[in-house]
Parts: C-alpha cells; structure tokens; sequence
C-alpha cells in the first residue's frame, strides 16, 4: 500500500511514539564494552555496497521490475485512489504489559469497522487462530445474513508450522458456521503470473503475507495485525483503515476472480471430513488430505497442536 497525503503524517507520529518509548533502546545500550575501528567501518560499507549490487541484480527484483503493478507505476498509468484514511495502532504500554484498558488495543479499535458490515466481510490473514470465541462470532455473522470469506495459509504455503497446528484444529467448525474459508497454494506464484493481476516474489513457493480486511467492498484496512493470540495480546500493530470503495472493490474483486486456481477451497464431505478443492486451468481437483505436504509436515503441525499454548500463537 502507498500512502500520499496526512497519512503519512499520522504514520510518521505513530513511529515517533514507539521511538522515544521506554520500550525502544539505544544502539549503544546493547553494544557495551564492543570496540569499533575507522577500518571496521570502511570494511562493512565495502560488504553492504558489494551486497546491494548483487540485490539489484538478483532474480527477485528483476521479477519484480517485470510485474504489471511496477511497470504501470513506472509508466503513470497506475490510478490514486483518494479517501478518507486513518491510521490505528497498538499503544507501546502493549509491550510491557502495562494496559488495564483493552479498548487501547488495535484489535478492539477495529471492532466498529466489523460491526459495521451488513453483507461481506473478506479477511486475509497468513496467520488464523480464531479460538473457540473467535468461531462463535463468526458463525452469528453468518446466521445474520453476513457473507464471511477467510484467506489464509495452507500447511504447503506457511512458514510457520506451529501457528498452523493452532488453526488446523478450528476448521470444521468454521466450515460448520458457514464460513468460506480459503487456503492458498504454494505455487500460487505461478498462477498471479498467468494473470499478471498481483505481484509475484519470482521463487517456486509463494506465502501469504499481507494482512486486510474488507467490509461490505467499501471499507479497507490494511496492516500488520494478524488474526490470532499473538497479535491480539502480544505484538505490536498497526494499519490503516480507508473508506474508499473503488480501491475495496478492485482489490476484492481481483482477489475473488483469482481464488479458484489460487487457492484450495476447505469444505466438509459427506462424512464430515475436510476436503480441498482447487481448479488447474479450468479443470476441478478435488483432495481429501493436507494438499502439497509431506508426512513430516503433516506429523509436526499434528504434534504442535497438542504441545505448543495457543496463547502464545
């Protein structure tokens, strides 16, 4: 996302807070009794400028250069959208666990934005970990009419095996609320470049790492909170919420019009038991395990689902 405009103010004031917080330290404070010469310093500007170059010349930004969203930038074709914007963020006490008021957090300031919602609510989130309160509020969404679509990372495409083993678990129930839920596919990245409609990371396995939000295609948060315990109670967040139904239905749109061959649909069969259901070039594939996985994977998100505190996911 690029902001222009007061945003970019509010951004700049929430990055000063956290910089003259208690929660921010001096370099020197960590560096304590290291001793750095004049030729130290020449030899690491030696390494940096040396490690830029290669950066430049690497595959990923040449990839990068070469997707549609860079080129129309390049060349003034890629519309502004003007709107109203403002900017939330957790509050530095967060960290230090300082808080007795949780209305301070971020997640709690966002609640009005949901609740706003009377026909759809699009959440894409890399981590999800709903909890058992988090499936109740969905599934009374859902029974009030509120088409509620989840995006998040398949055990193929996530980095991190020990949120998954959080997620894995609340998936029927999800599905059993009403909840479309979508995981992505690790070779999403060949797909965004048949369409040239999102950007590609240029690798053979790609992972979802934004985080947004789209209520009823006209309001958009975008940011760094996640949907799990960790971002809730632990981090610290922030992001942007935008009144602006152009970006919200473009970006909606393209994401919806994509999801088929880019993600694996989760639904339950006629036995109650998961099953992934994805499209190659018009044709339907239809899995009844973990899609893309390993046995080692697949054991290892198991094992975490018993050990490892959710609250600390």
């Amino acid at each position: 996302l690029w902001s222009i405009g007061p945003v970019v103010r509010d951004l700049s004031i929430e990055f000063d807070t956290y910089w003259n917080s208690e929660t921010s330290y001096p370099i020197a404070s960590v560096t304590q009794g290291l001793k750095v010469t004049q030729e130290d310093l020449y030899e690491l500007r030696a390494k940096l400028r040396l490690e830029n170059l290669k950066a430049i010349d690497s595959v990923y930004v040449k990839t990068l250069k070469d997707t549609q969203l860079v080129r129309r930038f390049s060349q003034g074709e890629l519309p502004l959208y003007w709107c109203p914007s403002k900017v939330y963020s957790d509050p530095p006490e967060k960290l230090m666990h300082k808080i007795h008021d949780e209305s301070q957090n971020l997640n709690f300031q966002l609640r009005p934005y949901v609740e706003s919602a009377k026909k759809e609510i699009l959440m894409v989130t890399p981590y999800f970990v709903p909890g058992p309160n988090g499936v109740e509020y969905f599934r009374q969404k859902v029974k009030s009419g509120i088409s509620v679509i989840v995006i998040t990372n398949s055990l193929a495409s996530g980095d991190v095996a020990t949120v998954f083993s959080g997620y894995k678990k609340y998936r029927k129930d999800l599905i059993k609320a009403g909840v479309h839920l979508y995981e992505l596919r690790p070779n999403v990245d060949k797909e965004m470049r048949k369409t040239k409609t999102m950007g590609s990371s240029g690798g053979s396995h790609a992972g979802l790492h934004g985080k947004v939000m789209v209520f009823d295609n006209s309001t958009m948060f975008v940011g760094s909170m996640n949907l799990d315990p960790r971002s809730f109670n632990l981090n610290s967040e922030m992001g942007v919420v935008m009144k602006c139904p152009d970006l919200a239905n473009a970006f909606s749109g393209k994401f919806k019009h994509n999801l088929a061959e880019i993600a694996y649909k989760v639904d339950l069969d006629d036995k109650g038991e998961l099953v992934w259901t994805t499209y190659d070039e018009g044709k339907k594939t239809t899995l009844h395990g973990e899609p893309e996985t390993s046995w080692w994977q697949r054991t290892k998100a198991s094992f975490m689902s018993i050990f490892v505190p959710e609250s600390k996911l």
